[in-house]
């Protein structure tokens, strides 16, 4: 459950603290595949949400997803029937076999010419090639962190899960692909997670670090884009502590300019994620920014914002989309913060007091909208919840569409409205209000 920020722990406090009086802004980092924001055009971004919500929100991009194209390989082109003298019977019946596939199939050598022969990584300039916005931050990324199971490695480098099975990423090629992407807001540094030998996995980061700061120094690429430091380590206290130690000076070898903060890496695969985060929080200076690639679900996405993270990554809004799940937050500080009995329809209809399965044939002729509140485009246009639910019972596309920017307008408003309480000096009136819809899930049975 969602734990709130104790008095007594300093660590969080001071970060918190910090947070306030440097202004800085607490981001929704929101995985982009195939480097493009889900079921959205630049247009459509632009026309759903507002302007306000741009400072709120960066684009990620996987390398694992995105950059790997395929390698075709030069083959022997075969001389042409015509040029072949057939010497008897058997060849001559050969070759008018061959005359009959020849005129069946004219465009044979091309086809064959369009198979694979592997796959690489290559790096594409962002705005020629890949629907991302430029009015919004964006972050590169080796891979979106969201695996289940870590990424493994061996001597040469890491091998990353793609599209086409697993393919292996050494550090020169990770930086010729950073290269080839030209521009952006931020990038992580490629990192080893393997769990076979963790202490072997931190000493390779910090070389691959190392290596990353080495060619930015002999490179003129994009000045603008910083760079965060990977700290990784799994469950193992000793070696996050190595981690964070190992990034924080590699940070400070990149200069202010170039320095964006410290990516934890693999937080959310650990059993005892909330003191993990604590511990790794703890560690780390206040002044120096936090981001934390993955989450899985609302309750680490406010662990994340009740530790001073500044970048918390999440597929929340997608993944519930796809689920048919439309996530509905009271808020509305300006109430007393009490949650109000739910109905006895609300006990059937709802699965918690803060989503909405709008798989339930209890919707089909519910005319209300999603949340009264809720100023996203599904609202905005009157789709009502009885419109939803036929659109996921026939299985069309727009149901998810719709759900998508509901979810992602309200993750949105999460992430504003803690900012403006953190200035505001309500951060713990804000995570109680939000601790009580999740623990009046309990009740709804």
């Amino acid at each position: 459950m969602v734990a709130l920020p104790d008095e007594n722990d300093h660590s969080c406090t001071s970060r918190i603290d910090q947070f306030r009086q440097d202004k800085r802004i607490c981001k929704l980092l929101l995985p982009c595949p195939d480097g493009a924001p889900p079921y959205l055009t630049p247009f459509l971004l632009n026309a759903c949400f507002p302007s306000e919500t741009h400072q709120h929100l960066v684009f990620g991009l996987s390398m694992a997803d995105c950059c790997i194209v395929p390698v075709y390989g030069t083959t022997e082109i075969l001389p042409k029937n015509d040029d072949i003298t057939p010497t008897s019977k058997r060849q001559m019946r050969k070759l008018e076999r061959k005359r009959a596939i020849d005129e069946k199939k004219p465009t044979k050598e091309a086809d064959h010419k369009k198979k694979p022969t592997g796959y690489e990584f290559k790096g594409r300039p962002l705005e020629s090639h890949f629907v991302m916005p430029s009015n919004y931050n964006s972050m590169i990324l080796p891979t979106f962190d969201m695996d289940p199971e870590p990424m493994t490695s061996n001597a040469k480098g890491i091998t990353l899960m793609t599209s086409h099975g697993r393919q292996s990423l050494t550090p020169s090629e990770f930086l010729g692909v950073l290269g080839g992407l030209q521009t952006a807001s931020s990038c992580v540094c490629m990192y080893d997670e393997s769990t076979k030998n963790r202490e072997l996995a931190v000493d390779r980061t910090a070389d691959f670090v190392t290596e990353c700061q080495q060619w930015l120094e002999h490179n003129d690429y994009a000045p603008a884009t910083k760079v965060w430091t990977p700290v990784v380590g799994g469950p193992d206290l000793r070696y996050r502590e190595k981690s964070i130690k190992y990034a924080l000076n590699l940070g400070e070898s990149f200069g202010a300019s170039r320095f964006a903060g410290l990516a934890l890496i693999g937080i959310h695969r650990c059993e005892e994620a909330s003191y993990l985060l604590q511990y790794c929080t703890s560690m780390i200076p206040s002044t120096t920014p936090v981001a934390v690639l993955a989450t899985t679900d609302l309750e680490q996405v406010l662990e994340c914002m009740a530790k001073g993270v500044d970048v918390v990554g999440s597929d929340l809004p997608l993944n519930l989309a796809k689920s048919h799940i439309a996530l509905c937050l009271d808020l509305n500080m300006d109430d007393k913060n009490e949650i109000p009995p739910p109905s006895k329809r609300a006990r059937l209809e709802v699965k918690s007091n803060w989503t909405l399965e709008m798989s339930n044939l209890d919707y089909s002729g519910d005319t209300r909208l999603l949340s009264d509140s809720c100023e996203c485009y599904t609202c905005q246009n009157k789709h009502t919840r009885a419109y939803i639910q036929h659109l996921v019972t026939v299985k069309e596309l727009l149901g998810e569409i719709l759900l998508f920017l509901h979810n992602l307008n309200q993750m949105l408003n999460l992430f504003q409205v803690f900012n403006n309480a953190l200035q505001e000096n309500r951060e713990t009136q804000f995570f109680q209000l939000l601790k009580d819809q999740l623990q009046s899930t309990k009740t709804l049975h």
